[in-house]
């Protein structure tokens, strides 16, 4: 098929540039495919059916201008750029010795505009106190530099800056051309290298404000430079993209390249010299020089849910994503997870594949200009913020640190619209908080919670209750993600292991891509997954990311490492549909021991028969839904009369957060949301004499009874501790954590214990836990005894039992277990119960004779 279109023809001073016009994409590449398969040398056929005869010589350079063709097929029509390589014999040198590099098709004469540019970017780089070529060596070993848009801003007059505004708004890369050549003009004056040719230095824009939304971005965008935060959810593999491409004509011998648009490959019709009629090119591939091929890496970036989105989360619940291109320099520069400022200009290219299908022709991306990777709650926060000004926020913090009671003010301010469940909120204010981090420490600065609940009405419970327990763990998850800059919330039922961590793929051209899951983007926040127990195979991926923070892949022969520093707050029913107090916590959740005792803190929030509770939470949930009626004025449990409390009943947590839920002075959603991030950001705290002696006290009391609920008392424990009075500490601003800080954690441990079992007194005392074992407890006691009756007989205590055996034991003491006997063993193995000697083969542990 014949090139069909109409040839343009300019002159340069570096030689002839030709721009075609092509009616059809697919025309212009049926070149492509095996059919050159059989030859040495790739050779491109092409017949013309508009030579370049004198006509088109004749044709006036003036109106024939770039600038000039048409802009309604400007998207729809691939550019042919034909450049001579052979210097003419009388040609003039360009004002700018860099205009080719930066404009290579169009003459300097013919944008006066755009060198009247280059010479206010001049005049800023130059002049400036502050200017980018301070930094020369840097530019000259990245080729790239920094430009504050708002600072040249400031440095132009009012009419230049004007000027400035509309061509970033209609044609956004003549200005970013435009500065990137006043500054390789500097470096050419400076280095005074004459007529040697130096690389392009890229000039990179950023702080470009006020950010935008990706779903308002538009195809009238077009052309337009714009500055967006997101989250980058999809990364693929850097490959080579060729900008030009130099040919051979076979007849002749003359050299000459392409400039390459819209990512399509295109060959010329026939040689540029009007002696030759050549139609035969070869590709120089091989060569450098003027073949350019640059890195390229293509983005796929989600927008975060703004104060706006929050408020009106059921108008808009679909997240918008927006593909962007990365060029040289910028390739690599951040990871799937990363939250990223992007700068850059909104373009569109043909969608071949799509069209393919019958389906739209065109895609937007975005041009990347620059990449600004968030580091630090902080600053994600205040990229979402628009309510709090910088200037306000040191304002906001000291009226908060003027309440002495400020972390009973917080969790009163936490989802006030669940009645009571002080613990419980205090437990997750603090996982928002986190503990200290310290740069290369192995220990986690996260802390994980794990609230279990029964799933709906309970044997003695009410008709509200089936509606209350029901929704109050979801709104405690929601109200987690609603106030941490950085959160995620899944459902178990609906999430699988590739959702959670990452997705390796392939994109059309058959490169990997990596698409990063709720751990991944939540890193830095919270992940709340609800439906905990609907989860199977998803529990293994966890044990990772709760303890060592990161999320190792191998798949596709691609082996990549993530961090997911994450809070991962969990909601769970019991297995057996309602929670059995006989039972241990492992037993009733049916969870793996080593993913429980990753978790921090365990809450029940259990339906239990208390007529005035309910009462309560009824009256509670009506004023809420009364019109006019504020959110942030919870009904009151029960009145207190402040001259008659103790000063020990002051001193409690418990009763410090009810005296401000009862004051009715919440901090609302934003300011508390920006707070997090500011603590989080400002202190890292470290514990005093005083609390180290305290939960030292703690935790060798805890290691007397051996034991809470079956879970032992070990160095996971005394970490939770340490992390939870950090937290604490860092509440309030503080960098050392007091006595009184580690004594209000022990209190909400200790609300967490008494609820996990039966205590008497003493809430370390459970009730005839040794002398009357539970259900799921007994079996185990019996089987171990068999053993130990069975190695007696023998006078072996290190016999060893094959799995047969154990089986036939089993079968013989008539243990009716609620699982297969390979998980028995198995559960046996995990707890230490047994050991492990060989295939099949096991030995009871010596501890236990």
């Amino acid at each position: 098929m014949a090139f069909r279109g109409i040839p343009h023809f300019k002159s340069r001073n570096s030689g002839t540039c030709f721009s075609y016009r092509s009616r059809s994409a697919r025309g212009a590449n049926r070149w492509s495919g095996n059919r050159f398969s059989g030859r040495k040398r790739p050779y491109f056929h092409r017949r013309a059916s508009t030579s370049l005869s004198d006509e088109t010589q004749s044709l006036n350079e003036s109106s024939n201008n770039f600038s000039e063709l048409d802009d309604s097929n400007a998207v729809s029509s691939p550019v042919l750029y034909v450049i001579s390589d052979e210097e003419p014999p009388n040609a003039k040198p360009p004002r700018f010795a860099g205009w080719p590099i930066y404009f290579p098709c169009v003459k300097c004469e013919d944008k006066p505009e755009t060198c009247a540019l280059v010479e206010w970017c001049v005049e800023y780089l130059s002049n400036d106190a502050d200017s980018p070529l301070n930094n020369f060596d840097s530019i000259l070993a990245g080729r790239h530099f920094l430009v504050d848009v708002q600072h040249f801003f400031k440095h132009l007059t009012e009419e230049r800056c004007l000027k400035v505004q509309q061509a970033l708004r209609s044609n956004a890369d003549d200005v970013i051309s435009a500065m990137g050549l006043a500054m390789y003009e500097l470096v050419i004056h400076r280095l005074d290298v004459g007529s040697i040719k130096l690389p392009k230095i890229n000039a990179r824009f950023w702080n470009f404000g006020p950010t935008v939304k990706i779903r308002d971005i538009q195809f009238s965008d077009c052309n337009r430079l714009v500055s967006f935060v997101g989250v980058v959810v999809r990364i693929g593999s850097c490959r080579p993209k060729c900008t030009r491409v130099a040919f051979l004509c076979e007849s002749c011998n003359r050299r000459f390249s392409i400039l390459l648009t819209d990512d399509v490959y295109i060959t010329p019709s026939r040689c540029i010299s009007k002696d030759c009629g050549g139609t035969l090119f070869e590709p120089l591939l091989e060569t450098n020089d003027p073949t350019e091929t640059v890195d390229w890496q293509q983005l796929r970036v989600q927008e975060l849910v703004t104060e706006q989105d929050r408020s009106h989360s059921q108008e808009n619940l679909a997240l918008k994503t927006i593909d962007c291109e990365l060029v040289d320099d910028l390739v690599g520069c951040c990871s799937s997870g990363s939250v990223v400022c992007i700068t850059g200009v909104v373009k569109m290219k043909k969608n071949e594949e799509a069209r393919k299908r019958y389906r739209w022709q065109y895609a937007m991306f975005i041009s990347v200009t620059s990449v600004a990777v968030k580091k630090g709650l902080f600053s994600v926060a205040h990229s979402l913020s628009s309510s709090i000004s910088r200037e306000n926020e040191l304002t906001i913090v000291e009226e908060l640190m003027s309440n002495q009671n400020l972390f009973a003010q917080l969790v009163a301010s936490f989802c006030p619209t669940i009645y009571g469940e002080h613990m419980v909120k205090a437990a997750l204010v603090l996982s928002l908080f986190g503990a200290s981090s310290k740069e290369f420490s192995l220990n986690r600065n996260t802390i994980h919670v794990l609230i279990i609940g029964d799933p709906g009405l309970g044997e003695s419970g009410t008709i509200f209750n089936l509606f209350f327990c029901a929704f109050r763990k979801t709104h405690l998850l929601q109200a987690c993600v609603d106030l941490s800059p950085i959160g995620v919330y899944v459902s178990g039922n609906t999430t699988t292991v590739s959702g959670l961590t990452v997705t390796i793929g392939h994109d059309s051209c058959g490169d990997s891509t990596i698409d990063a899951g709720a751990l991944v983007i939540s890193n830095d926040g919270c992940c709340c997954i609800d439906e905990f127990d609907k989860m199977t195979n998803q529990h293994k991926v966890l044990l990772e990311v709760m303890e060592q923070q990161q999320v190792s892949v191998f798949k596709a022969g691609t082996h990549s490492q993530f961090p997911a520093k994450v809070s991962v707050i969990a909601a769970i029913n019991p297995a057996q549909g309602n929670y059995d107090r006989q039972m241990t916590v492992a037993d009733n959740v049916k969870i793996n021991s080593a993913l429980l005792s990753r978790f921090d803190v365990i809450f029940l929030l259990l339906d239990e028969a208390d007529e005035e509770r309910d009462r309560r939470i009824s009256a509670h949930v009506i004023q809420l839904r009364r019109p006019h009626s504020a959110a942030y004025l919870p009904f009151p449990e029960q009145p207190i009369d402040m001259d008659s409390l103790t000063s020990s009943a002051l001193s409690s947590l418990k009763h410090r957060i009810q005296t401000e839920v009862e004051k009715g002075c919440l901090i609302p959603g934003p300011i508390f949301r920006k707070y997090i991030a500011f603590c989080r950001h400002s202190v890292n705290p470290h514990l005093s004499s005083a609390a180290c002696n305290v939960l030292a006290d703690f935790f060798q009391e805890l290691n007397q009874e051996y034991t809470v609920q079956g879970i032992p008392s070990g160095t996971r424990q005394m970490e939770s501790l340490i992390r939870l009075t950090q937290a604490r500490a860092r509440c309030e601003l503080r960098d050392e954590a007091t006595e009184r800080d580690a004594l209000d954690v022990i209190e909400i441990l200790r609300s967490s214990m008494c609820q996990a079992t039966n205590f008497a007194q003493h809430p370390f005392q459970q009730q005839s836990t040794k002398k009357q074992p539970k259900r799921g407890q007994q079996k185990i006691y019996r089987f171990i005894e068999a053993l130990k009756r069975e190695m007696v007989s023998k006078s072996d205590s290190s016999l060893e039992f094959p799995a047969a055996q154990l089986k036939q034991l089993a079968m013989e003491l008539r243990l009716e277990l609620s699982q297969p006997f390979e998980c028995f063993l198995s559960k046996l193995n995990e707890n230490g119960t047994l050991i492990l000697k060989g295939h099949q083969r096991y030995a009871l542990n010596p501890s236990l004779l």
